[in-house]
């Protein structure tokens, strides 16, 4: 008896320990223009996907607490310390800032 609730034990030991986070969001940029095709990704980890043609993704992540990263091209990379375990069932919402390049002088020859 002892051995078979040794075996429990461990077993529900186990469920918990490999519990899954879902993390999902919308990426737009600071002018709610949707950025289809952004990188999303959870720094220190191989963990990683892209956003849709909507700005939408979903990640499953192994952590409670995250360090999210998301970048576009043209735009700064965004990071956050995220509580999944915290969150509720609606999609966050990430904000990009444009990178913004001056053009000093323009030279035309011909």
């Amino acid at each position: 008896m002892k051995m078979f609730m040794l075996l429990i034990f461990c077993c529900f030991q186990l469920i918990l320990y490999s519990q899954n986070y879902t993390l999902s969001g919308v990426v737009s940029s600071i002018t709610n223009e949707i950025l289809p095709f952004a990188s999303v990704s959870i720094k220190g980890t191989s963990e990683g996907t892209s956003t849709d043609k909507n700005g939408f993704f979903t990640i499953i992540v192994k952590n409670e607490i995250v360090d999210l990263q998301i970048s576009s091209v043209g735009y700064r990379t965004y990071r956050k310390k995220i509580n999944v375990s915290s969150l509720h069932s609606e999609p966050l919402e990430f904000k990009l800032t444009s990178l913004a390049y001056d053009l000093n002088q323009v030279v035309i020859t011909g």
